[in-house]
């Protein structure tokens, strides 16, 4: 269900002003300073909220303008998101997620990425056992896939580990190339695995 942020008047005729003088002051200045004062102004709703009421906001702008505002909000809430292993995923699925839990209050603003591999074992898992709702969480998630970028960051750590004897899983490290491509933080129950990867922040589901 959508809900509809209200704006104030002196706030919409501003954000109008701006877009009007936006060839002067430069396309990024006028973005940067709308998106910081729109979504002030919507601190207390969920991003995404905040990214349709901008989009509606913007609407009657032209196309190619329209298609930047497009792409930096999605940038802006590219970098909003965390990644989540598939334990997480699973737990939720089976109902054994924390309702209130980070994870789950982070899924519920559409704020969570999965990587490809995620979305493997998730499918997998579910028609070998044909008893979970895998559309259900893939729907609220953003996907990223393993690009060449994260297969190499992937390979540099695994060949880390298994030069010193602590080899890891080909499905955990890709995970772990696909957050450290995005600069993203892992949230996981899988600690012990994950501690071994350079440069990777690990949060708590719970």
């Amino acid at each position: 269900m959508r809900t509809t942020i209200e704006i104030d008047e002196a706030k919409l005729v501003k954000l109008k002003k701006m877009a009007a003088e936006r060839g002067e002051r430069g396309f990024s200045v006028l973005i940067d300073e709308a998106l910081e004062r729109y979504l002030d102004a919507a601190a207390k709703e969920s991003f995404e909220e905040r990214r349709r009421a901008l989009e509606t906001l913007f609407g009657a702008w032209d196309e190619d303008t329209a298609a930047q505002v497009r792409e930096r909000i999605n940038e802006s809430r590219r970098l909003a998101v965390i990644l989540a292993d598939s334990d997480c995923a699973i737990d939720y699925l089976r109902g054994r997620a924390v309702l209130g839990g980070f994870f789950v209050t982070q899924l519920m603003n559409n704020q969570v990425a999965v990587s490809t591999i995620t979305v493997f074992e998730l499918l997998f898992g579910a028609q070998i056992r044909g008893r979970f709702d895998v559309e259900s969480i893939l729907a609220r998630v953003d996907i990223l896939p393993v690009s060449e970028v994260s297969a190499r960051l992937s390979a540099e750590e695994g060949s880390r580990l298994a030069a010193s004897g602590n080899r890891l899983d080909t499905p955990d490290l890709l995970i772990a190339g696909v957050a450290l491509e995005h600069g993203l933080s892992l949230v996981t129950r899988n600690r012990r695995h994950f501690s071994r990867i350079n440069g990777l922040t690990l949060l708590d589901p719970d």
